[in-house]
């Protein structure tokens, strides 16, 4: 089994031996959207830095189910890109907010230790946040599947009991408007 359909069951079944083609930090910089490139580009010119946040990121708990969220969410990203983008967001959160708690304690003289305090606490909190993205966003769209699962259910039994292969059928849901399920369906018959 090779290809996308290796890729896939390595997904599924989280097998980290599985021949997966990683995207890598470097296409971050290619991606239509502004901000995304922004932030690969960011990670790119302080990499050193940024790979050791990288290695330390991956081995939180918390993002061992990172990769699963990505796909169930159908985000086009790798983990490493998702892991990136994680820490490339947290650094420039904490370096803004660094600026402008020292530009308040130049300015106002605030306590030395709100400069320090504030700054660690915006970038664990959109840390928090970054990892918490993929997570939420698999949630919505499970949410958004069950609630077509029933119309779209139906649809199939019909066409099953007048005599329309299972595969067939399953074409015709993925091109039936049927929202999140039907964009599921047609990932399925790009699978098969």
């Amino acid at each position: 089994v090779g290809g996308k359909l290796g890729e896939l069951r390595g997904i599924i079944t989280e097998n980290e031996a599985a021949a997966i083609k990683i995207e890598s930090v470097e296409d971050l910089a290619e991606f239509r959207s502004p901000l995304i490139k922004r932030l690969g580009k960011f990670y790119i010119w302080f990499r050193p830095i940024m790979d050791l946040l990288l290695d330390f990121l991956k081995k939180i708990p918390i993002t061992a189910d990172t990769r699963y969220y990505l796909y169930s969410a159908n985000m086009k990203f790798s983990i490493t890109q998702w892991l990136a983008l994680t820490v490339s967001t947290t650094v420039a959160t904490m370096l803004f907010a660094f600026v402008f708690m020292g530009f308040l304690f130049y300015n106002f003289e605030f306590s030395p230790a709100f400069t320090i305090f504030i700054p660690m606490l915006t970038g664990g909190f959109s840390l928090v946040v970054m990892l918490m993205i993929p997570r939420e966003a698999a949630r919505r769209r499970g949410g958004e599947v069950s609630t077509e699962l029933p119309f779209a259910l139906r649809h199939m039994a019909t066409e099953l009991k007048a005599g329309i292969g299972l595969y067939k059928t399953i074409q015709t849901i993925a091109v039936a408007d049927y929202g999140i399920l039907s964009e599921e369906f047609a990932r399925t018959v790009t699978e098969i």
